[in-house]
């Protein structure tokens, strides 16, 4: 059996937001130790077919698509779990609704619960407060099996403890987005940032931060303060929520990244304050990631450049938005040493607008399992041989040009997921369907990456599934 590895996924960003329900009126509060709460990591949602046709016409899931239970049944055994700290953004609409309106869309967005979206929408809402409780709300079942459960998870501060040998799922961490170390939420509040040294150096320090974060997703949706992001949201998200301030232009001067975004980079960077932490820049406007290619060749050129989820940026059957990696890009990452890891959403991934999308489906209905767990496959088998290609007829490596690209879902994080991959447990299914795709490939006349090139299909897309996360966590981490 293979054991795979997700370098970005989201098995706390549910079950957390459950854990703040408490029912006043029967005394009850979900049970974060019980795998039948909806609050514990471990407790599965069912896939109804209604969850299934919410989710086709609404594009989000509002189900469980990475509690432990499923990666585990998914054979994930290594994951970097990203902690969030829910931004304010999303509660703040474009039209003038009043509180509770706001509170039903985040709820339907997210499924975290109403109880949890209160509490962002509270002026005391505090971003680095919340990070820190969400890390904690991890560490509660870390070694520990739920009631009801039979299996474990260890969270780890170095990749040297991961022993395949022992029945474990091993917890990495990162976080999504910088405004986490805001401590209130306005991250325009220069006062906000008045710790940001002493922050950084609590999550590095082993005593405080037991386990030191892989790497930290420099933007997410809405400004940070920091830089300036990339367009993320869907279309339909789009006409209730607002995304442009600090959206794809300059946010100090003619700059991308403010003075405060690059005394961060410096803290993440340095060993002198802890551990290093790496930078991810999905999410990063274009503009905004070629002003960091130019700091990071300056002075870190020997620290590799992660892009943790996404696909490809081009004309059809590519997602053609700046949130998605270029020519550019790749060339840039790859040639640090970093990786990317391929997102498991639909629009990221290049899939059809809502008009081709509904014929697909309705054509869907009449094909049987096997033909479109192909079907839905190819979004994502087009992304990574894109990757290789470029890679190489570059020259960036031309013996293995698969060494750069690995698993990186976004699974629970608001996605719209592949339709035949909805659930972490579908990657063994993945897996089988690409070493076919890549069979399919080699068969052709005149590949432009010859037969056998990196090994043979399984070999290839194994690595993708987790050895190439396997040699870069155990260099880097």
């Amino acid at each position: 059996m293979a054991n795979f590895i997700d370098i970005h996924v989201h098995p706390t960003l549910k079950p957390y937001g459950k854990s703040y329900y408490v029912d006043n009126n029967h005394g009850k509060q979900h049970n974060s130790f019980d795998l039948y709460s909806e609050a514990c990591v471990w407790h599965k949602d069912q896939v109804s077919l209604i969850s299934e046709a919410e989710e086709n016409t609404a594009g989000f899931a509002i189900y469980t698509q990475a509690d432990f239970t499923t990666l585990r049944k998914g054979q994930l055994k290594v994951v970097v779990a990203s902690l969030y700290p829910m931004e304010k953004g999303f509660f703040k609409t474009k039209q003038d609704l009043p509180k509770e309106a706001r509170s039903f869309i985040g709820n339907c967005i997210t499924a975290f619960g109403k109880s949890r979206i209160n509490a962002v929408l509270s002026d005391q809402f505090n971003y680095w407060e919340d990070v820190k409780s969400e890390y904690g709300f991890l560490q509660l079942l870390d070694n520990q099996i739920p009631s009801g459960g039979a299996s474990r998870y260890k969270l780890i501060s170095s990749f040297q403890e991961v022993d395949f040998s022992q029945d474990y799922i091993y917890v990495l961490l990162s976080v999504e987005g910088s405004h986490l170390f805001c401590e209130g939420n306005d991250t325009r509040d220069e006062n906000s940032w008045k710790n940001l040294d002493q922050n950084v150096a609590h999550m590095k320090n082993p005593v405080t931060w037991p386990h030191t974060p892989v790497f930290l997703t420099f933007a997410h949706h809405f400004y940070n303060g920091l830089c300036s992001h990339a367009e993320s949201l869907p279309s339909a998200l789009q006409t209730f929520l607002d995304q442009s301030d600090g959206l794809e232009k300059p946010v100090d001067g003619n700059n991308y990244i403010t003075a405060h975004g690059y005394h961060l980079i410096d803290l993440l960077y340095s060993t002198e304050n802890g551990k290093r932490i790496l930078i991810d820049i999905k999410h990063m406007a274009k503009a905004t990631r070629k002003e960091f290619y130019a700091y990071h060749a300056s002075k870190y050129s020997a620290i590799p450049v992660i892009y943790s989820h996404g696909g490809v940026r081009g004309s059809h059957p590519y997602y053609d938005k700046e949130i998605n990696v270029d020519d550019e890009d790749i060339d840039y990452i790859c040639k640090s040493g970093g990786l990317i890891g391929m997102e498991m959403d639909q629009r990221i991934m290049g899939y059809n607008g809502t008009t081709d999308k509904f014929l697909h489906w309705l054509k869907n209905i009449f094909h049987s399992h096997n033909k479109l767990d192909i079907q839905w496959a190819e979004p994502f088998w087009n992304s990574v041989i894109y990757i290789a290609e470029h890679c190489y007829k570059n020259k960036i490596s031309e013996s293995d040009p698969w060494k750069f690209v690995c698993l990186g879902t976004d699974y629970d994080g608001i996605i719209n997921p592949l339709n035949r991959y909805r659930t972490a447990d579908t990657l063994p299914m993945l897996r089988e369907v690409l070493i076919n795709y890549l069979n399919d490939y080699w068969s052709q006349s005149n590949p432009t990456i010859p037969n056998l090139t990196g090994g043979p299909a399984d070999q290839v897309i194994d690595k993708i599934m987790y050895h190439n996360a396997f040699l870069f966590l155990t260099s880097h981490f």
